[in-house]
């Protein structure tokens, strides 16, 4: 008698957590969440000129970068800290190996973690060089804007119903002369705007490869020489083989610090790329001079359709669940109103019956103030008149206190 409801609560611990993964897989990875909010604050943000739109993206999507590799030096120094604790709690005589070795390895992997974090400071050097290009441009988006505002006006009286009307004709022609006027001032502007874009994006990628190639670089360094401290471990008995490597592992490193600070990109052991490509020349077998567009293009679209869109106005995000964003997880659309409640029975002053049907009316229910975001002004009473005291107007006599005040604020003023 007693397993049945065991049997059952285990079914029903069982299902919950079966629903349980399935809306946890349901929903986006953190680093998207992140991406997602990110695009959608930029592309939706009314300080957000269009023109820079995509230069501004670039800039965002850098900054996740850098976060991400200064999160890896964070985590990657607590390994540090966690390996040197570990090696301290070897205190066995026999043991001396295992503390001298660990305690080199942490070292290594702090310097790991520094490596990170320097890469990550030359990769935040590498983005205000282009926010420096987008601030630039934001000059002259008020001067833009106002040329695609005429251009509009422009065609749209050329395809009103009276193109060719007196007064048409002449606003054409107002518009027309302020924008050439605009484009012969701006031309200098646009201009410098496009050599500027040509000089940014040389600093700025030339900056964040050289910041590749050090990390890379000292990287392989440095994993050389923490090999080289893993082959003071010998499977050999310690208390038949007393350890006799502190010595080595000292000028390990010594050695490793030294090649980290000696490192720069002239000396780099990589060669130079060698560039032989020529037009007609014959392509290797899986090689290709195709366009990163074309090669990746189904990566482009799988990124492209994860990033978050607001749902038209209007709309139910539920329309546009399962592609993973964070705007398709939320409900966009309007709160629906409730249907107006039955009409009330309430009690009516000198009437003979106990209650009162107050009459429905005809108007619909308005928004309130929590759904709309506008204040309620006014309401369906007279716009003018006097009001007067309902008492005194049936020759009732108004109770006060002995000190003019009301009864209820006399009792309470304390």
């Amino acid at each position: 008698m007693t397993e049945e409801p065991i049997s059952g609560l285990s079914k029903f611990f069982s299902s919950a957590r079966e629903q349980g993964g399935q809306f946890a897989r349901s929903l986006p990875a953190v680093d998207q969440l992140r991406h997602d909010l990110r695009s959608t604050v930029l592309t939706h943000s009314p300080n957000q000129s269009a023109h820079t739109l995509k230069l501004a993206l670039l800039i965002a999507a850098q900054k996740g970068t850098v976060i991400d590799h200064l999160a890896v030096a964070r985590e990657t120094k607590a390994v540090a800290k966690a390996l040197f604790d570990w090696s301290n709690e070897q205190t066995k005589d026999s043991a001396t190996d295992l503390r001298d070795v660990s305690d080199r390895l942490a070292y290594v992997v702090f310097q790991e973690a520094e490596l990170h974090a320097e890469y990550a400071a030359h990769l935040e050097q590498s983005r205000t060089l282009l926010k420096e290009l987008r601030n630039f441009e934001n000059k002259f988006s008020p001067n833009r804007d106002r040329r695609s505002q005429l251009q509009h006006q422009i065609a749209k009286l050329k395809t009103s119903a009276k193109p060719n009307g007196t007064a048409s004709l002449k606003r054409q022609a107002s518009l027309q002369d302020e924008l050439d006027t605009l484009e012969k001032a701006d031309v200098p502007h646009e201009k410098s705007i496009e050599m500027l874009k040509r000089q940014k994006l040389r600093e700025s990628f030339d900056l964040r490869f050289t910041a590749l190639q050090r990390l890379g670089e000292k990287m392989a360094v440095l994993s050389s020489y923490g090999r080289a401290l893993g082959a003071d471990l010998t499977s050999n008995d310690p208390d038949v083989v007393p350890y006799a490597g502190k010595d080595r592992t000292a000028a390990i490193r010594v050695n490793a610090q030294e090649a980290l600070d000696a490192w720069s990109p002239s000396t780099s052991f990589v060669p130079p790329p060698r560039l032989e490509a020529k037009p007609g020349i014959s392509l290797q077998e899986g090689y290709t001079y195709a366009s990163f567009g074309q090669t990746h293009k189904d990566d482009l679209a799988a990124m492209s359709s994860s990033e978050a869109t607001l749902p038209e106005a209007g709309t139910s995000a539920q329309a546009k669940q399962g592609d993973g964003t964070l705007t398709s997880m939320l409900n966009m659309a309007p709160s629906p109103l409730s249907p107006a409640p039955p009409p009330e029975k309430v009690p009516r002053r000198g009437s003979l019956s106990a209650t009162a049907t107050v009459a429905p009316t005809d108007e619909p229910e308005s928004p309130t103030m929590a759904e709309t975001g506008t204040p309620i002004v006014g309401g369906n009473g007279p716009v003018s008149g006097q009001l007067t005291n309902r008492r005194l107007s049936r020759g009732e006599s108004v109770r006060t206190s002995t000190d003019g005040l009301p009864p209820y604020e006399a009792t309470h003023r304390s």
